[in-house]
């Protein structure tokens, strides 16, 4: 063979494998392309979100154009403004904290009668220069009078549960979830250990797989769903959705997965005896209710002076609460 052929031949391949390399690339920067049906809810029927607070399964709404109205409670710090320059928004819940001053706060609805499952959608917006929260929105069950749980402590049995959504380092989801049946840091087994302290029991942690970090600077759609357990049975439920793609489910059953102290791991080195996940035993009497939504903005001390922001800010929008899943604003 020619020299020239020869070399011809090695130009085409290298040409070629170059060209496989780069359609890779594609396809693992953007997994979430490929074959995914967003799901549809009872947003579908309500262009613009206009009306939907009249759906029979909405237990409330707000997108905050008739400022705080519904909501039960407001931070000092909470305030509505106009979102004109963040992608052409109208009103908008900003919460900031500040650095050495205060750790933000929350705004909070509370709904009395209670329900045994509900549906959350809401719409965030991190400017870049924040840091991660500390914590972020919860779906609650608190006895009334109203009162705070206890870090570190685990619930009494039928006390009260907290469900926590929040933001990771990495910019992805996880939930961070206090109940009378918890796991303890301190152990692997997850029983809590006297001689490493007195606060054996902090929130456990659910994080779904294979997730794509959400960008700062725009607007991400988070949607949870919790349904408490059938007394006497573990058969307790959530999943999340992101930007209407389910990412993740745990329910008795699903998914298989390893207890690694206050994490429920479903990969990684440490998932070294998946088995099907227990479910969710947050209640033993029927009148333990969902009864409480916070969207909450808690930056630390410990958190904020991570960054160089003397604020830290985050904008909420279209929030709904319902007994159905609700899905993407169309």
């Amino acid at each position: 063979m020619k020299k020239s052929s020869l070399l011809f031949l090695i130009i085409i391949s290298f040409m070629f494998w170059l060209q496989a390399c780069h359609n890779r690339k594609i396809a693992a920067a953007k997994p979430e392309q490929k074959n995914i049906l967003l799901a549809t809810g009872i947003a579908s029927k309500y262009p613009g979100d206009i009306n939907i607070a009249n759906d029979k399964e909405v237990i409330f709404s707000s997108s905050f154009e008739n400022d705080f109205k519904g909501w039960t409670s407001f931070c000092d710090v909470c305030d509505i403004v106009n979102g004109d320059t963040l992608q052409d928004r109208s009103k908008v819940l900003r919460i900031i904290a500040t650095k050495h001053l205060n750790t933000g706060g929350d705004v909070i609805f509370r709904f009395p009668k209670g329900e045994d499952e509900v549906y959350l959608r809401f719409y965030a917006y991190f400017p870049a220069s924040n840091v991660t929260p500390h914590h972020f929105v919860k779906i609650i069950s608190y006895p009334v009078p109203y009162f705070g749980g206890q870090a570190g402590k685990k619930p009494c049995e039928n006390k009260y549960f907290v469900l926590g959504i929040e933001p990771t380092k990495e910019n992805e989801w996880h939930f961070y979830n206090y109940w009378q049946r918890m796991h303890s840091w301190q152990t692997y087994r997850g029983d809590p250990d006297s001689s490493r302290g007195p606060n054996g029991y902090y929130g456990n942690t659910f994080k779904a797989d294979n997730q794509v970090p959400f960008e700062r600077d725009q607007w991400v759609c988070v949607e949870a769903r919790v349904k408490l357990n059938d007394p006497g049975d573990s058969n307790g439920e959530m999943a999340i959705w992101i930007n209407g793609i389910k990412k993740g489910q745990w329910k008795k059953g699903h998914p298989k997965g390893t207890w690694r102290g206050d994490h429920y791991l479903t990969s990684g080195e440490e998932n070294m005896d998946p088995k099907p996940f227990e479910g969710f035993n947050f209640r033993t009497i029927d009148t333990l209710k969902i009864n409480q939504l916070s969207l909450q903005w808690y930056v630390s001390e410990e958190h904020a002076i991570e960054g160089a922001a003397d604020q830290n800010i985050v904008y909420f929008d279209d929030i709904v609460l319902a007994r159905k899943y609700i899905g993407l604003k169309k």
